[in-house]
């Protein structure tokens, strides 16, 4: 007696069993979900390769927060380039061709993409990417600073508050009628984590352990941390509007590159920062066999990671 195949397992073109709709659905679902706990373990990581690296510095001389942010931001433009070169290629290929009138078919070496974004259309949005640029170099460059400040605990939380952030803006946006007000779970889950931060930095004001870090917890660096979370939420804000008109590294390599020059425009005046050589002073210390394996990591996990969970997932 043979086996039939189960009628909600039917057989494809090549004689093997196919998946339904719905198993189909669920398998992505997983994959989904992998994929964001990979980019959520590499991005949570920053924080304590950022303090590796301070404790690193703080062994021999001094190495300024702006600096040490404007490393990762340079490390990221790197391994962006390559894949912004080839998006920009293809993009400019169709969008010439629909502003020329022709179409650009699949025959030749044109990839089977429609990435909607036009030369005159990408140049018109320039600005938008120098504020969401600006928005993040404040952002690295801040949180980077408090990592030296405060706690690793107290800097980790705060500079994550901006969703906090964001659902009082939609408060306000709500009350000028400028767009819908937040959900009963986004104020519920805003209220929870405000209580949460509330007895977190209480130690603030009492004798509280040292962090994981070395270091106290300080008013001053809860400061720069939250700084970093209301830059973030800007940053954040921007990018929602920007992505929705532009392809992902079309968008990420000059937010990125406005990004690095905000922290480094900040070293240079702050830090004293030069081009000259490979140490703690220089815009290119981070090849410093010290550093350059944190750098390396950094530039392709927490900084990769993100954009590559936009483009399989959202």
């Amino acid at each position: 007696m043979t086996d039939s195949p189960s009628p909600k397992t039917p057989l494809n073109s090549g004689g093997e069993r196919s998946l339904p709709p719905s198993d189909r659905g669920n398998e992505v679902k997983v994959y989904h979900y992998l994929l964001l706990c990979l980019a959520m373990i590499t991005c949570s990581s920053g924080g304590c390769v950022f303090a590796l690296m301070i404790n690193i510095a703080s062994e021999g001389d001094s190495i300024s927060p702006f600096l040490l942010a404007s490393w990762r931001l340079m490390v990221l433009e790197i391994f962006q380039m390559v894949p912004f070169c080839i998006e920009m290629k293809f993009c400019c290929r169709e969008g010439c061709g629909r502003e020329e009138g022709r179409n650009v078919d699949n025959g030749g070496n044109a990839p089977p993409l429609n990435l909607g974004c036009s030369p005159s259309h990408y140049l018109s949005a320039q600005i938008g990417l120098l504020c969401s640029g600006v928005a993040l170099g404040v952002h690295f460059s801040s949180w980077v600073y408090s990592l030296g400040a405060t706690s690793l605990t107290h800097s980790l939380f705060l500079v994550s508050t901006h969703p906090i952030l964001l659902v009082g803006g939609r408060w306000i946006g709500l009350l000028a009628g400028a767009c819908r007000g937040p959900t009963q779970l986004e104020v519920t889950g805003s209220f929870v984590a405000v209580f949460g931060g509330g007895i977190m930095t209480a130690d603030v004001f009492l004798a509280g352990p040292v962090s994981g870090n070395g270091i106290a917890p300080t008013l001053r660096g809860d400061a720069a941390a939250l700084l970093g979370a209301a830059s973030g939420a800007i940053y954040l804000t921007i990018g929602d509007i920007m992505r929705r008109r532009i392809p992902t590294w079309m968008y990420a390599f000059p937010v990125v590159f406005w990004a690095w020059a905000t922290s480094a425009t900040a070293a240079g005046t702050f830090g004293n920062a030069t081009w000259r050589g490979v140490d703690t002073d220089s815009f290119l210390g981070w090849t410093n066999p010290e550093f350059i394996l944190y750098a390396v990591y950094l530039g392709i996990g927490p900084g990769n990671m993100t954009c590559v969970y936009r483009i399989f997932v959202l």
